[in-house]
């Protein structure tokens, strides 16, 4: 079941586009609701409902964020219903699904038609676009896990908030990895166990897991091919169970692995 609080937020969303008479950016939006929580989640939702519509679509790398969105004349209706109805209040959470598909795909015109690109991005976040906006508002810790971890990854981290904690578990040290641990709120872990030339485990998990609820699970690497070329699917949760077992997963692995210190 989905938090109360998601619903307050998706209302209030509602409101600040119905005051505002205007199309708002994903930032504007934020800053106007003061959220801290991440909100595309809940516009994805409400695009999904009919509630928003999306007035301009960006051309730039994280689609989402610099489209504009509108409410509807369904998402007017939707909150007058509210204020009239405070018993659908509650069933409302019983019909939000708790989770979204994340997915990767060539975003260009000339590798995927224009209607199928448009069809793509009603089907799930984009993970870029999650992540850009999962790692600027996360406020206590970042866990990722990934056997390939390119320089893609340094834009999202270089947005991170300087006391929040990011936690990596990887196979392989590289020269990007050895950079990243002379941040003092990075650390580095290395897993993968040989024995004569023979390789008998090593990470192939591929999740992160953001203040201890926002969860990804998928196929994604967080490489550049992975990310803007391949098609991939996720699972994207806000759940604090989920959170606790991807938590306790990450310090198995992290008993088993070595830092990277230099």
């Amino acid at each position: 079941m989905v938090e109360r609080k998601n619903i307050e937020f998706i209302i209030k969303i509602l409101k600040v586009l119905e005051s505002k008479k205007r199309p708002m950016t994903l930032s504007e939006i934020k800053e106007a609701t003061d959220l801290v929580d991440p909100v595309s989640l809940h516009v994805l939702w409400l695009l999904e409902m009919g509630f928003i519509r999306e007035e301009r679509k960006s051309e730039s790398e994280y689609a989402i964020l610099g489209s504009t969105w509108k409410i509807t004349s369904e998402g007017r209706a939707f909150l007058k219903f509210l204020e009239t109805h405070k018993e659908a209040f509650s069933g409302l959470t019983q019909s939000m699904r708790p989770f979204s598909l994340v997915l990767t795909y060539p975003r260009s015109g000339k590798l995927i038609p224009k209607n199928k690109l448009e069809e793509l991005s009603k089907t799930g976040i984009y993970f870029p676009d999650l992540l850009n906006e999962l790692f600027r508002s996360a406020q206590e810790e970042i866990l990722i896990a990934s056997p390939y971890i390119e320089q893609v990854i340094l834009p999202f981290i270089e947005q991170t908030k300087e006391d929040v904690k990011i936690r990596i578990l990887t196979n392989e040290k590289s020269a990007l990895l050895e950079r990243l641990t002379k941040r003092e709120n990075v650390e580095i872990f290395l897993l993968q166990k040989k024995e004569e030339n023979r390789q008998l485990y090593q990470v192939h998990s591929k999740f992160i897991c953001v203040d201890g609820k926002y969860c990804i699970i998928g196929s994604m690497n967080l490489n550049e091919r992975s990310m803007y070329y391949n098609f991939e699917t996720g699972i994207f949760v806000e759940d604090k169970n989920l959170g606790n077992y991807i938590r306790r997963l990450f310090e198995i692995m992290i008993e088993l692995s070595k830092p990277l210190i230099l």
